[in-house]
């Protein structure tokens, strides 16, 4: 396709246009490389997370998958989707912090006995100087809300 640009207009015109390709879109070789095909089904990331528990790094589990389905032509992902999902996969994990995890625990002890009380006192306290330290100590000590301290 062939394209011009009418100035006078400010449009583009196109001035050749041949509906035919000349070649083929994707070889056949390397269909299983383009992101759209690129899939972990729940068996192989089953497979992924076996071996990661079992302490088999990345690499050598993804080469022992290709060699089960005969090749990495046959694998329908890569290594590099391979490290993606078990990053993905640690995130996922890590999803709540130190505060959230206390929080769920407590609230499946609920679940579990109605009767089952808790409190929390939770503080989150960014300081982006020094100054908030020492201000902290002041703050602290004057007892006052979280909402009027001094950083």
């Amino acid at each position: 396709m062939n394209l011009k640009m009418d100035r006078k207009k400010e449009i583009l015109k196109v001035s050749e246009l041949v509906l035919e390709h000349n070649h083929g879109l994707h070889l056949p070789e390397t269909l299983h490389l383009m992101v759209s095909q690129r899939k972990i089904t729940d068996l192989q990331a089953f497979e992924i997370e076996m071996a990661d528990d079992a302490g088999i790094g990345p690499k050598a589990a993804h080469e022992l998958a290709s060699r089960q389905v005969g090749g990495p032509l046959n694998l329908s992902y890569t290594l590099r989707d391979h490290k993606n999902y078990l990053r993905s996969k640690r995130q996922r994990e890590m999803g709540y912090g130190q505060a959230g995890s206390m929080l769920k625990y407590f609230q499946d002890k609920i679940v579990e006995n109605p009767s089952f009380q808790y409190a929390l006192q939770i503080w989150m306290l960014y300081f982006a100087a020094g100054i908030c330290l020492t201000n902290f100590s002041i703050w602290h000590s004057e007892q006052q809300t979280f909402q009027n301290a001094p950083c």
